[in-house]
């Protein structure tokens, strides 16, 4: 991606499909802004962590990280936007695009959507979650839809985990947001959305 010492970083668009990497950035600024960068990973090994923005104290907003097949993320911290306390984080996306993924947390995301894919059913798993401080998804904005074109075996009542963690998730103010607009899903089904200790 995009970087820069003390400027802007905005609009880089990146994506990850194969072979091994360490850790990456949409857009990274040590003290300036990064914001309206995309990062997506469909495929390859990554070895550290995962930005979609990164500054040390400035603004990161609006950049979004993007999961699609079936990349090997396991050992991976997944950060929305990362700031420090003296910046600011605001509106940060993950999108996944595939199920079956295993990550160790995600971070500085203000909204997250999961577009099912092709095959999914009650029972499945999106994104499972290892690290031992559990995840805190508090005050976010969750969407859910199926992929355009996608066979999906889910009748009323089925359940899929978006997100899970053994080691507990946190989901006090989490909102259900519409997906109408975007682009390549179906809305053919009404999803709602329920947690419970360990599972989103």
């Amino acid at each position: 991606g995009g970087s820069s010492g003390a400027g802007t970083v905005t609009n880089n668009i990146l994506t990850v499909s194969g072979g091994t990497v360490y850790t990456i950035y949409g857009g990274s600024s040590g003290t300036g802004t990064a914001a309206n960068n995309i990062l997506t990973v469909s495929g390859g090994t990554v070895m550290g962590d995962i930005y979609g923005g990164y500054t040390g104290i400035g603004i990161v907003s609006s950049n979004t990280v993007i999961l699609k097949n079936a990349p090997d993320i396991s050992g991976s911290t997944l950060y929305g936007g990362y700031t420090s306390s003296f910046g600011t984080s605001s509106d940060n996306t993950l999108q996944v695009w595939t199920k079956g993924l295993s990550a160790r947390n995600v971070r500085y995301f203000q909204n997250y959507e999961f577009i099912l894919p092709d095959g999914t059913q009650n029972g499945d798993t999106v994104l499972n979650l290892s690290d031992s401080g559990g995840t805190d998804l508090s005050n976010t904005k969750v969407g859910v839809a199926i992929a355009s074109g996608a066979r999906v075996a889910l009748q009323a009542g089925d359940r899929v985990h978006l997100i899970t963690n053994a080691n507990g998730v946190t989901s006090t103010g989490v909102t259900q947001t519409s997906m109408t607009g975007r682009q390549g899903i179906s809305l053919q089904y009404d999803f709602g959305l329920e947690s419970g200790s360990t599972w989103l």
